[in-house]
């Protein structure tokens, strides 16, 4: 019965998660939440109290994550400036892996576009501190720079039209990623100009 009960949770969870990507979490409707995972809404509400109920347990795990993800890499601060070394990690890099799944995941696509105000609030916090890490590499010490800002919205509109595309073809799937690689190659580059300018005044 327990093992029943929590594949129930798992299903409503995932009706859910497919809703608030196809439609928003402001206007995914509950009774086709229930439709969806072949239960009934009464039965819904004996799961989750409310829809909000729903969207914390699909964000709050996912905000943890991402965090935890971005500060390991701005821990490790890692700058590669040689671009032919860049090209490489891009090409090899592994969307799959679980430490990206995080990011790239139908949560995150929840996340930047839900209204919900708590979750606004969560979005700009770690928006912001994306931004810094972006700035940090741009040699920026204005993580609100309008740059800055143009640069991480490419960027997180990369990932969620990366996740919308779900099962496209191969084709449209392998010019999201090569958008995506050509940013990260951009801020990339300002770390090698930096690099290239102190050489110059060394000689």
């Amino acid at each position: 019965m327990q093992i029943k009960k929590s594949e129930i949770e798992e299903t409503i969870l995932l009706c859910a998660k497919d809703e608030f990507v196809l439609h928003g979490y402001e206007n995914a409707s509950m009774r086709t939440i229930a439709k969806k995972a072949n239960t009934s809404l009464g039965n819904i509400y004996h799961y989750f109290p409310n829809k909000k109920a729903i969207l914390d347990n699909l964000l709050q795990p996912i905000i943890i994550n991402i965090n935890d993800f971005l500060q390991a890499h701005i821990e490790a601060d890692i700058k590669i400036t040689d671009l032919s070394e860049i090209n490489e990690i891009l090409e090899e890099m592994d969307f799959d892996e679980y430490d990206l799944k995080s990011v790239i995941s139908k949560e995150f696509v929840i996340l930047m576009e839900t209204k919900d105000p708590d979750y606004t609030l969560e979005r700009e916090k770690l928006l912001y501190v994306f931004r810094t890490h972006i700035a940090d590499h741009m040699r920026c010490n204005d993580p609100n720079n309008h740059f800055v800002m143009i640069v991480t919205k490419m960027i997180t509109d990369c990932i969620i039209h990366l996740v919308r595309c779900g099962e496209c073809t191969k084709n449209k799937k392998r010019e999201i990623i090569d958008m995506f690689a050509m940013l990260c190659r951009c801020v990339a580059v300002h770390d090698l100009a930096e690099e290239e300018e102190k050489s110059k005044k060394l000689k």
